[in-house]
């Protein structure tokens, strides 16, 4: 979805201008997206939510957090209309925060506020200004930065949660076979919690998941997973 990021700069960028563009068509080819853990009940509602297997040696700070499933084909959206709207009541906050999103920088936890360069939302002679006349930050960007922040913050406090996960060992890798016959796909790459595992865990740890939030997304998980079948029939799967 983000073809070319580019740190904003007060000067570098000091003309260009933000217009709104209705729908998500750029979404079109997007596959799956990353979700906070304050978004994961509602997302489950509509999309598969699932944990994408891990390798320890290559993964970065987002490797192991749960994404919504809008396909069960690379390069296919399924929530995204021909017209370019997006078709089911709940937009995930990565999406919706295009085209704008957070670029690490070398100190750990550092972000700067970056956008696609590629997106068509930015000219130099039409929308509303980034920056004003003395260079100081619109109160669009400011906003983008308040929304941004709060995502980022989401995102790293899901990151922990997950990693409790890991750390009891109820997350096991799976492969998926969806449809029936010869219209049989088999999904690979994903984690789904070992609810067995869960049971297993001591009374402590449990409550302890119950109050800091991770037995709900474990439940939300669980019951996105009939999802699966949705995705499965509109892919001419079942």
């Amino acid at each position: 979805m983000f073809e070319k990021i580019e740190i904003l700069d007060a000067k570098k960028h000091a003309r260009l201008k933000f217009s709104k563009i209705p729908g998500y068509a750029v979404a079109a080819r997007t596959q799956l997206c990353l979700l906070g853990g304050s978004e994961i009940a509602e997302a489950a509602k509509y999309f598969p939510v699932l944990f994408p297997e891990v390798d320890e040696k290559t993964a970065n700070q987002t490797a192991n957090l749960p994404i919504a499933l809008f396909s069960l084909k690379p390069g296919k959206n399924l929530f995204v209309a021909a017209d370019g709207s997006w078709n089911c009541d709940y937009i995930p906050a990565h999406i919706r925060r295009y085209p704008f999103i957070f670029a690490g920088l070398s100190e750990p936890g550092n972000f700067a506020l970056a956008f696609d360069a590629q997106a068509a939302h930015f000219k130099t002679d039409d929308g509303e200004p980034l920056f004003d006349g003395e260079g100081k930050a619109t109160a669009l960007v400011e906003q983008v930065k308040g929304f941004l922040g709060n995502f980022q913050n989401d995102l790293q406090a899901t990151g922990q949660l997950v990693r409790e996960l890991d750390r009891h060992g109820v997350l096991s890798a799976r492969q998926l076979n969806l449809g029936a016959g010869d219209k049989t796909q088999a999904l690979r790459g994903f984690r789904l919690v070992d609810l067995e595992k869960v049971k297993a865990l001591d009374d402590a740890t449990l409550a302890a998941w119950v109050r800091n939030g991770i037995m709900n997304i474990i439940c939300a998980h669980l019951n996105s997973l009939t999802n699966l079948k949705k995705l499965a029939a509109l892919q001419g799967l079942d």
